[in-house]
């Protein structure tokens, strides 16, 4: 049995994708966007309680899209609009169904973080818990692709938001539908680690 504030223990983790070295257990920052999303990701399939499960989900996604520094309502709006274009939904009305789910989950998400009562239903919390799980998981497949996505730095992470915001203006801006251009040309150089 260890000791409060005794020897923690510094775990190495590696994949293709990303790794860390003396991981801080208060200190996420030096671990990278990839790493930080699936960390999320864990914490969210751990727990029963949804609201805190959704608000997982939340920051996964944040994570993966690098939104930071922006107000709620934006994030809530463009973490829609950005799941809708990388899971190329097409329908309106599937649009509007996403749309709806993200408002909800931000909602439940708000609503638990600021100790708030949570007005809603069991079965809407349910729902949309089990939606934003699924989007979830389809987005990490999708992002994970592309290791030019997994950001450390505040410079790296800037890029990956302006990428992610021009993926939204080129598919509002696209005559093509579904068009997602998975080239990450202002990523020149590969990371070292």
């Amino acid at each position: 049995m260890s000791k409060v504030g005794g020897n923690i223990p510094n775990p190495e983790c590696n994949s293709e994708y990303s790794f860390i070295r003396n991981y801080d257990v208060t200190d996420r920052s030096k671990e990278s966007s990839f790493i930080r999303a699936i960390r999320s990701v864990q914490n969210a399939r751990r727990t029963c309680q949804l609201p805190v499960k959704i608000d997982f989900y939340m920051q996964a996604l944040q994570c993966l899209f690098a939104l930071e520094g922006n107000r709620s309502t934006q994030i809530e709006k463009m973490l829609a609009s950005t799941a809708i274009n990388i899971l190329k939904i097409s329908g309106e009305n599937e649009k509007d169904v996403v749309k709806q789910n993200f408002k909800l989950a931000f909602r439940i998400r708000s609503k638990h973080t600021h100790g708030n009562k949570i007005t809603y239903s069991d079965n809407e919390i349910s729902a949309v818990s089990v939606k934003i799980d699924e989007y979830v998981r389809e987005i990490i497949k999708i992002v994970f692709e592309n290791k030019a996505l997994d950001y450390s730095s505040k410079n790296e992470a800037k890029k990956v938001a302006k990428y992610f915001s021009n993926i939204n203006k080129k598919t509002v801006n696209s005559k093509q539908k579904n068009v997602l251009p998975f080239t990450f040309l202002f990523y020149k150089n590969k990371r070292k680690r």
